[in-house]
C-alpha cells in the first residue's frame, strides 16, 4: 500500500497540524506546494484558500485552519503604489 504524500509549508503555524502524523511529511513553500499537489506528485497539501478556487478539483478538510482570535505578525501586505490607492484588501 503505498503512503500518502502529505506536504506542508515550513513556517512554524503549521506545525501543529501536523503533530503526531506518523508518516513522512514534505515540508516546502507555498508556491511549490501548489505545483507538486497540481501535478500529482503530493496527495494532501496545506495549500492557500486561492489556490482551491484556482482548481476544482480540490476538496477542503473541515475544522482545520491557521487561524488566529488576535493580532498575528507572520503576515505582511506590501503595495508598490500610494496607500489611497488601496480600495480593499
Amino acid at each position: 500500500m503505498k503512503s500518502l504524500g502529505i506536504g506542508c509549508v515550513k513556517y512554524l503555524n503549521a506545525r501543529p497540524l501536523i503533530r503526531g502524523w506518523p508518516g513522512n511529511v514534505e515540508f516546502d513553500h507555498p508556491s511549490a506546494l501548489c505545483q507538486r499537489l497540481a501535478t500529482g506528485q503530493l496527495d494532501v497539501a496545506l495549500v492557500s484558500s486561492f489556490e482551491f478556487l484556482r482548481n476544482p478539483i480540490y476538496r477542503i478538510v473541515d475544522d482545520v485552519s491557521i487561524s488566529s482570535d488576535g493580532a498575528v505578525y507572520s503576515v505582511v501586505v506590501a503595495h508598490r503604489g500610494e496607500f489611497s490607492d488601496i480600495e480593499e484588501i
